[in-house]
């Protein structure tokens, strides 16, 4: 079992819509969007997958607070509820 808290600076949703969250810059195009929540999540993500692989073939199950927005929080559906 693994357990991740990512960091939330800068939280992507929040700074595409210029919503203050900390004091990161505003974000305006999807790229970089992509960039820093790679730069802010892919460290820990990089270090869950090293120990992921030297558990080897067993059962895993990983918890924890991924400070990632859903792959659904953009659909059309989603945006035209605001």
């Amino acid at each position: 079992m693994f357990s991740i808290h990512h960091d939330d600076l800068p939280y992507q949703p929040c700074k595409l819509r210029d919503i203050e969250y900390g004091d990161a810059p505003v974000i305006t195009t999807e790229e970089e969007a992509i960039r820093l929540a790679n730069e802010t999540r892919g460290p820990a993500m990089v270090l869950l997958a090293e120990a992921m692989a030297a558990a080897g073939d067993a059962p895993m199950l990983v918890t924890g607070d991924y400070n990632e927005p859903s792959g659904l929080d953009g659909t059309e559906a989603a945006v035209a509820a605001g």
